[in-house]
């Protein structure tokens, strides 16, 4: 699998993960979208943090490995070229 298509996996199991999450809490916790009481907008907010957090270190945590590991790519490709 190239890198592109491991990116557009990723990143569509991390839309549909965040969307899925989105649509339970706001299901769950409101009226025709909108809620009066504190303890449900407590809870779609912190269901958003937390889906903002995750795709946040997710992707930093993959973004990070693929540049360690291209560069690990590169060396031994650079390093079987002077060979």
């Amino acid at each position: 699998m190239e890198l592109c298509e491991r990116q557009v996996l990723i990143w569509w199991a991390g839309l549909m993960r965040g969307a899925v999450s989105m649509a339970l809490a706001y299901n769950q916790f409101t009226k025709e979208g909108h809620t009066t009481m504190p303890g449900n907008a407590i809870m779609i907010t912190n269901t958003i943090t937390v889906v903002l957090f995750s795709t946040i270190v997710r992707y930093l945590f993959f973004f990070n490995l693929q540049i360690n590991g291209s560069r690990l790519n590169t060396f031994s490709i650079n390093h079987r070229k002077i060979t």
